[in-house]
């Protein structure tokens, strides 16, 4: 690039894809060492940081964020201290500390079309704090982010400031000296266009903006991004950590435990006991959720000497003796729509590995015919799987309900989902695996596998039908509407009953 003009296409191309990319990471290691996770000394960290800042072409490690004059009258004026970051997650949200926060006079200018428009599209280092209504990834917004410290929390100059500045110095005359003027600028805009309208720098929004009807004062990105980001963008986290390095107990510690980011990503869910009562307590037969807080009622009244987890079974009962032929398990999923080898996959699987529990209270000796007997069927349950039963076949609701919290992703200040895609059911049924378990990861994932193959529609399943599968009463539904001439209009079938999908393919099945 010695050669090409600092205002073509090429070079400008490349120092927002390459130059961009390079040093938004750059600015995320240096936040990562900010918090001395490099080493265990500080000054290594220091110094590591120092190193760091070199191809970002302005002193910037001293203190974790670029500031062009954060005093009006010290010589600290081109560097902030890092404790102006560590101030910002400790006191987030707190006036005259947080010198992330934007003050009065900014409000006053941006709060409107003209000053979003200034703000608007090409930013350095877009982190404010703003109740502004817009997506304003911002112009000037490093003007601010550089005086505004000066103004609300000026903090001493150290030595580190100093080194951060001569060895940048240093480093960029002998760059401009050497292979001449361009090279520079190619770092500074790369430098400029990484926390400008970047891919990379899409994270600062989660992590410093504030939506109007919400009153979380950050997020956190999950996103593939984070593979370059060393997952700084995990911004409630990190928030929460240097709380409790401050001794400060957070508003959420009784569902959170700090060193297991596990329990912050899958809340449980808070309210369930305004939506059922007592929802801790299992529900013997019947299976209430938060829509249907009674279940399906006609349908758990009518099996009400059997509990929640028999009348999962019960439709495959076909003469209703409690005993399970294999037979009954062939007719049961050919009638549901699935295909003759699928349903015979079904039967061998089921039978081989179900039968045994369920005779064991009977007698000792295995069943010659791989029956398999209803009223021990709660032998059958195994570990790796959801927890909405427990050991005696009782329906636990709570539980039910903190599956579709924990898994089932929604927006901040959304209301829980009532579906869930394909890959939130794969991390349910992942999260879910306990310890040398090798048959409970196997009958779990097949067990959500032909849940999924029944009831999706459009790549998702309903909790709704979640729930009627785990009392059973779907599959009555099911074959009842494959009676009809519309037929059963979920799932995937597999051409057992001409649907590929939800869409019917064929006037005939297999």
């Amino acid at each position: 690039l010695r050669h090409t003009h600092p205002f073509s296409f090429v070079f400008l191309a490349l120092a927002y894809a390459v130059g961009g990319t390079a040093n938004h990471n750059l600015f995320l290691a240096i936040h990562e060492i900010t918090h001395n996770l490099a080493f265990k000394g500080v000054n290594a960290n220091k110094a590591l940081a120092v190193f760091a800042n070199l191809p970002i072409g302005i002193p910037y490690a001293a203190a974790f964020k670029v500031s062009l004059c954060p005093t009006l009258s010290s010589v600290g004026s081109c560097v902030r201290n890092k404790r102006y970051h560590l101030e910002h997650h400790k006191h987030l949200g707190e006036d005259g500390i947080d010198t992330d926060l934007p003050t009065n006079f900014e409000l006053l200018c941006l709060n409107n079309v003209l000053g979003k428009t200034f703000f608007a599209y090409v930013a350095v280092f877009p982190i404010i704090l703003c109740p502004v209504h817009t997506l304003h990834t911002s112009t000037f917004q490093i003007f601010f982010y550089a005086l505004r410290p000066g103004f609300v929390r000026t903090q001493a100059f150290t030595k580190w400031h100093f080194i951060n500045i001569v060895s940048q110095l240093t480093v960029d005359l002998i760059l401009v000296r050497t292979f001449g003027l361009r090279p520079l600028l190619y770092l500074l805009f790369s430098s400029f266009f990484a926390g400008s309208l970047h891919p990379c720098a899409g994270h600062f929004i989660a992590e410093h903006y504030v939506w109007d009807g919400l009153e979380q004062e950050t997020y956190s990105y999950y996103g593939p991004l984070n593979i370059l980001a060393y997952n700084v963008s995990r911004n409630i986290e990190e928030c929460l950590m240097a709380r409790r390095n401050n001794g400060e107990r957070s508003a959420i510690t009784p569902y959170v435990a700090l060193r297991v980011p596990a329990t912050l990503h899958r809340p449980p869910r808070v309210d369930t006991d305004t939506r059922i009562e007592r929802p801790y307590i299992p529900r013997a037969t019947y299976a209430p959720s938060a829509e249907k807080p009674r279940g399906s009622e006609k349908y758990s009244a009518h099996y009400h000497e059997y509990s929640v987890m028999q009348q999962h079974c019960l439709y495959w009962d076909r003469d209703g003796d409690g005993i399970i032929w294999p037979i009954d398990t062939w007719v049961g999923f050919r009638d549901l729509g699935f295909n003759i080898l699928f349903s015979f996959l079904a039967v061998l699987v089921i039978h081989s590995t179900l039968s045994i529990p369920t005779r064991l209270p009977v007698s000792y000796v295995p069943d010659p015919f791989f029956r398999i007997y209803i009223d021990h069927i709660h032998k059958d349950k195994h570990g790796s799987d959801s927890g909405s039963f427990d050991s005696f076949g009782r329906f636990i609701p709570s539980r039910f309900e903190d599956i579709w919290t924990e898994y089932a992703r929604r927006s901040p200040g959304e209301l829980p989902r009532t579906k869930m895609t394909v890959s939130e059911l794969w991390e349910f049924i992942s999260g879910n695996r306990v310890a040398w378990d090798p048959f409970g990861w196997i009958a779990g994932f097949l067990e959500w596998f032909m849940t999924f193959l029944l009831v999706q529609q459009k790549g998702e399943v309903d909790k709704e039908d979640v729930r009627k599968v785990l009392d059973g009463s779907i599959f009555f539904e099911i074959r009842e509407a494959r009676k009809t001439g519309a037929g059963w209009n979920k799932g995937w079938g597999l051409g057992g009953d001409g649907f590929i999908g939800d869409e019917k393919v064929s006037t005939f099945g297999l």
